[in-house]
């Protein structure tokens, strides 16, 4: 039963993540000689939203947590303000993630890179 639980502790998030990583296949827009500086922007936009979808990801997984820890409290105060503390860090933790994602965005349009490098979203 032990060998079960620590397997499986690595297996869920493994089929939880393989999807991003398949779609992590198209970063790189180009092939070899084809590659010019827009090429170049469009990889990094295409970066920055993969980091985005993986931190989502985490975030979610960190979020069901903290309610599966608030749950299972049994109201310990300890324990009811260490999910708090875990809640209030994974929103935070996101909140700069999307600043920054929107911060970069934002700056990528004021330099006036083609919209067909940028995808917002």
């Amino acid at each position: 039963m032990k060998f079960l639980s620590k397997t499986m502790v690595w297996v869920l998030p493994v089929l939880a993540f393989a999807p991003l990583f398949a779609f992590s296949a198209g970063l790189v827009p180009c092939d070899g000689p084809d590659c010019n500086i827009g090429s170049f922007v469009s990889a990094i936009s295409n970066g920055i939203d993969w980091v985005i979808k993986i931190a989502g990801s985490i975030a979610a997984l960190a979020f069901a947590w903290a309610g599966v820890k608030y749950l299972t409290a049994g109201g310990d105060p300890s324990k009811i303000k260490q999910s708090h503390q875990i809640f209030w860090s994974v929103i935070v933790g996101f909140v700069i993630i999307m600043a920054a994602w929107l911060i970069v965005k934002f700056i990528l349009v004021q330099m006036g890179v083609g919209k067909e490098f940028i995808r917002l979203g």
